[in-house]
């Protein structure tokens, strides 16, 4: 009886719409907005069969069964709410789903990405944004946003660092896309007071770089700052930190030969005399191939930081010979 009764309220609709025609559709409920008749009648009115293809808002214990049975795709009402809003016949996608079938999971395999991104339909920002929250974030991606959130509320005092572009030696590979900025590293409160004094900070090597500051406990990228600039023919100053803090101290920028990284990294580069000696002795009785490949190395280094030295003497002369 129950059932002959929606077969006579359903003729009771006319079709205004062949957006569902040929389509047959099951609501098992409603939501706040829509009763279960009322989207009956909207699906019939667009073209549709009312019939055992299930729709389901909520959760409800028939729903449930329905997944449990895993014999039919069960959609989202917000689907169903969307088509007719639109008046227009929209493709499920993954995230229009409550219960996927084998046969549509390979369908979207081949049609979406993890997230439900299709390959080959245009996006729109409400899309997009609905995709972007569901990318998970890794814990040094939210890490970093936490501390450009925090940088951006410290106010800007004075512009001492106005016209500097600076790169901070805080990241493991100065290359590799897959760097990783370096946990806890002490350049960490020189950046804050760089950006306090209005200093461009980048965090990626450009030609576009007045300076880069490394800290003088740790000049083990160096070598690749060295070679990077000269691969580039760059011209920026390789600094230490005391080059920053001597800078807000005099209330200017001071003179960045004073503070060269390559003068810090002599000790760490140049071999002393007496090691020397003993390197060449044991060259004369054992040839060793090692030690002389990292003893070439070691002076080419310190050939690059004499080579700096060079040319910001050249610079400095130059330009006072310009102010004169």
């Amino acid at each position: 009886m129950k059932n002959l009764d929606q077969s006579k309220r359903m003729r009771e609709f006319k079709a205004i719409s062949n957006i569902f025609q040929g389509r047959e559709l099951c609501i098992l409920n409603g939501n706040d907005t829509f009763s279960k008749e009322n989207l009956e009648g909207k699906v019939v009115e667009l073209g549709g069969t009312v019939v055992q293809h299930p729709v389901a808002g909520r959760q409800t214990v028939k729903v449930q069964s329905v997944v449990r049975a895993s014999t039919v795709d069960v959609l989202k009402l917000s689907w169903l709410i969307r088509c007719i809003q639109t008046n227009s016949f929209i493709q499920w996608t993954p995230k229009d789903m409550l219960l996927t079938t084998a046969t549509m999971k390979r369908h979207f395999k081949r049609n979406f990405d993890q997230y439900g991104d299709s390959y080959t339909d245009p996006v729109d920002a409400e899309t997009l944004h609905d995709l972007l929250t569901t990318v998970p974030l890794e814990k040094t991606d939210v890490d970093d946003l936490k501390s450009q959130k925090f940088l951006s509320t410290i106010p800007y005092k004075y512009g001492i660092f106005l016209n500097c572009t600076i790169y901070l030696d805080l990241y493991d590979d100065l290359r590799s896309p897959l760097r990783r900025r370096i946990a806890f590293s002490a350049l960490d409160r020189y950046e804050l007071l760089l950006y306090e004094f209005r200093a461009n900070i980048i965090d990626t090597l450009t030609d576009s770089l007045t300076h880069v500051i490394v800290h003088s406990d740790d000049l083990s990228r160096l070598d690749d700052l060295l070679r990077w600039k000269s691969d580039f023919n760059a011209n920026f100053h390789i600094v230490t930190e005391s080059w920053v803090t001597h800078c807000i101290r005099e209330f200017e920028i001071v003179d960045e030969s004073l503070h060269s990284a390559c003068n810090s990294g002599e000790s760490y580069h140049a071999i002393s005399d007496e090691e020397e000696a003993e390197e060449g002795d044991d060259d004369v009785i054992n040839e060793n191939p090692s030690s002389s490949s990292v003893k070439s190395k070691q002076y080419n280094n310190q050939g690059q930081c004499k080579e700096e030295q060079r040319k910001e003497k050249q610079a400095q002369t130059y330009a006072k010979q310009t102010v004169l």
